[in-house]
Order: structure tokens, then C-alpha cells, then sequence
């Protein structure tokens, strides 16, 4: 092999094209191997029956590092942004709450100021400390059965977990700290329409990106990235590096180690602490349109969907002739560890008969998918990730196994991809 590179970048996922990106504007030169014949990983889109739909994500935020991280290589960064971003559903009536926390908690409860000051303080607490859930710390202040929706719904949306299997600080860590996922938009060509010209910036500024490939091993030599073994094309490739930024996941990674060369500790807290969290995403198309709000409909009342995204309205590009087009979200119970798919989808589906009007007589499921296990909608819950360095030189991992605190979805993986490339380059923070 004649052609070198500077880092190996394991995955083509959101996190994994971030990571090349940068290490491009930088000056480096990334190889990405991709094991699928795709970009994006779980930020990508495949056809159903015409339909384009994501491969996981669907919400894409502006503004913030996701869409910085397109700007840094100039690659087109096109998302629309419905107005309002999202309502809630509650008594069958749709609501948005633009002022924010204090409307919310003012409009069921008497004790909404308490409620805000406590929210700071919760805040303020080492991840050392422990701390509530997010169900028992709402409970600690009320039972109202509207506003636990409201947070279960939000826990659910955001971290793909339920408000029991969260740690109040966690999320209230995303709002405080980060303002919360206000400006976001849709992908008129889906997500892999938004992924593949970033792709070709990557590699039109020197780097390279090999679908249909895979990193079989990471070779470490005295404590140190080595290089890669790859399988392209039938044939085993060695590929010298001195960097490796691994966006497949901490436990994913470990496999392509040899046991020898990763601390015992190191392993044991992989093995232990990253709990990946699931969710179900359920497509479907109708004869008439079924929603009027132009983004995410919240539903507070709902057992399993959290929330549903009104995709056709704002993007008739997904659709075969302008079609109504809709992705509704649910969170099993538990969202970590085994769950009943089946029981969970026919929820959803009692879940979309009872809180929106039409779906029975006119609706119609186009797919539906389960995100678990090696293909999760988060690699680690919220409060249990991992950080981007690891105990090997030269090794880094990107993606939502590796999250910021208070971070969540591709937005959590494109930052977590700053932070590796800045370590990386050892200019981090």
C-alpha cells in the first residue's frame, strides 16, 4: 500500500466523520473505514416504498458544534427549522411553552420559584454525590400526573431513557448548562443527504473514506497505537498509524484489542459501567394529514411514544409525491437492558390511535425499528459515559458512549469528537 494517513478513524458515523473533519482543517490526513456500504451509521437514511427514513436520528440541531463542524470543511449544511420547534400534547389540545422551565412548572404548581432553585442546586452536585432520579426528585416537590409526563416525555426524547433511569442532575445539566435543545431542524434529503457531501469535503481535503471496509484489529505496540488492520475489498490491509479515533463504540473497541495490551481496570470499567439505552422509532404514512404542528408533537399523555416528528410537512422531499410523512419515538420499559419489542410497538401504536386523530382510519406503518443492543439509540445512558481518552496513546473514542455531561443525540457525538481531535492534537481544554 502507497497512499499514507496520519489517523485511522474507526466508523463513519456521525461522531467518526466529525472527528475526520476536524483532523482534515487541521491538516492531517484521516482514512474513515466504514463497514457498511453507507456514511452516517445511525445519523444516515435508507428507502422504504420511497420514503426516505433515518437510520436513527431525525432532529438536527442548529447553531451549536453539529453545524460548526460542517463549516469548518465548507460542507453544505442544510436543515429546516419548523416554527414552533415543538408542542406538547396534553388533553388533546396542542400547547408550547416558550417560557420556558418557570411557565412549566408555574402552570400545575404553586411552588414553580422552589422548583427553579432547586433545579440550580441539583445542578451544582458532583456526579461523585449520586443524587435522585429524575422521577423521584419530581416527586419530592409533586405527583402531578401532566407534569410527570411532561419530564418523562423530555427524558425519553432527549436521552432515550425513562425519568427513573436518569439522575436529576443529568438532566437538568443539559438545560441549564447547555440551554436545551432549542434550535433544530429536518433534513429535506434525510440524513444521509446532509452526511455524504461532508463526506466528500473530507476527502477533498486529502483525507479518505472506505465504505464496505472494517477495522479487524488495533495493533499497540509498548502502550502505544501501532496501526490498524483492515479488510477492503476481500484482502487484509495494514495501515501504519500512530492515531486511532474509534467512533464504534467502547465496547466495540475493546474487541479489536488484544486483551494483553488493555489494563485489567480499564477493561472491567468498559464491561461494567457503558449501559446502552433503546428506543423504538415507528414510520408511518397516512391518506391525509394527521398533524398541523410543523416539528415534534410531545405526548404527555402517551404510555410509550414519547414524541412524534412531522416530517412530510416541512420536507416533502422524503416522500414519494408530498405525501404525509411521520416518525413517532418510544422508549421501552426498561430502556436499559431486555425489553419486550413486541409489547412496547403495539403500545406505540395504542399510544398513536388514542392521541392522534385519523391514525386508526388512515394511518398507515411504513417500518419500524428497534434500536438496541449493537445498534442502540445511545451507547451509554446519560451519566454512565465513558471519557474520550483511553489508557493507550493515541487511542480515542468518539460517539455517545463517550458524551459530555448534559449532552445528548449528534449533537453530543460531534462535540465529543471536538474533544478527542483537540486531546488528539494535545491543544485540548
Amino acid at each position: 500500500m502507497t497512499e499514507r494517513f496520519d489517523c485511522v478513524v474507526i466508523g463513519a458515523g456521525i461522531g467518526g466523520l466529525s472527528a475526520a473533519a476536524r483532523l482534515v482543517a487541521a491538516g492531517l490526513r484521516p482514512l474513515v473505514v466504514e463497514e457498511r456500504d453507507r456514511v452516517g451509521g445511525r445519523f444516515s437514511s435508507v428507502d422504504v416504498e420511497g420514503f426516505r427514513v433515518s437510520t436513527g436520528a431525525v432532529a438536527v440541531e442548529c447553531g451549536g458544534v453539529l453545524e460548526a463542524t460542517f463549516r469548518v470543511v465548507d460542507a453544505p449544511f442544510e436543515v429546516r427549522r419548523p416554527e414552533p420547534a415543538v408542542v406538547f400534547r396534553i388533553g388533546g389540545k396542542d400547547r408550547s411553552f416558550g417560557g420556558g422551565w418557570r411557565q412549566i412548572f408555574e402552570m400545575f404548581v404553586t411552588r414553580g420559584a422552589r422548583m427553579l432553585a432547586a433545579i440550580h442546586e441539583e445542578v451544582g452536585r458532583s456526579a461523585v454525590q449520586g443524587g435522585p432520579s429524575l422521577r423521584d426528585w419530581l416527586l419530592g416537590y409533586t405527583e402531578h400526573a401532566v407534569l410527570h409526563g411532561i419530564f418523562q416525555s423530555l427524558a425519553a426524547s432527549i436521552f432515550a431513557v425513562n425519568a427513573d433511569e436518569i439522575p436529576a442532575r443529568t438532566f437538568f445539566e443539559h438545560f441549564m448548562a447547555r440551554g436545551g435543545f432549542k434550535r433544530f431542524g429536518f433534513a429535506p434529503h434525510g440524513c444521509l443527504g446532509l452526511v455524504e457531501p461532508l463526506a466528500r469535503a473530507i476527502e477533498a481535503r486529502g483525507g479518505a473514506v472506505w465504505t464496505g471496509s472494517a477495522v479487524e484489529r488495533i495493533l499497540v505496540r509498548g502502550g502505544a497505537v501501532a496501526g490498524a488492520v483492515c479488510r477492503r475489498e476481500g484482502a487484509a490491509v495494514e495501515i501504519p498509524v500512530s492515531a486511532i479515533v474509534s467512533n464504534a463504540g467502547p465496547r466495540e473497541t475493546l474487541a479489536l484489542l488484544d486483551e494483553a495490551t488493555v489494563p485489567r481496570d480499564y477493561r472491567e470499567r468498559v464491561e461494567t459501567r457503558v449501559r446502552p439505552a433503546a428506543n423504538v422509532a415507528l414510520y408511518f404514512t397516512s391518506a391525509r394529514p394527521l398533524v398541523s404542528a410543523p416539528g415534534l408533537v410531545t405526548l404527555v399523555e402517551a404510555q410509550r411514544v414519547c414524541n412524534l416528528a412531522n416530517l412530510g410537512q416541512l420536507c416533502p422531499e422524503l416522500t414519494p409525491a408530498g405525501e404525509p410523512l411521520y416518525v413517532a419515538f418510544g422508549v421501552p420499559r426498561p430502556s436499559l437492558g431486555s425489553f419486550d419489542a413486541e409489547e412496547t410497538v403495539r403500545l406505540m401504536k395504542e399510544d398513536l390511535a388514542s392521541q392522534v386523530p385519523g391514525f386508526t382510519e388512515s394511518g398507515r406503518v411504513l417500518t419500524v425499528s428497534v434500536m438496541q443492543g449493537s445498534w442502540p439509540a445511545q451507547r451509554a445512558c446519560a451519566g454512565h459515559d465513558l471519557p474520550q481518552q483511553t489508557p493507550i496513546r493515541g487511542l480515542w473514542h468518539v460517539g455517545d458512549g463517550v458524551k459530555p455531561a448534559g449532552w445528548g443525540g449528534a449533537s453530543a457525538c460531534a462535540e465529543s469528537a471536538r474533544l478527542a481531535v483537540l486531546g488528539l492534537l494535545g491543544t485540548g481544554p
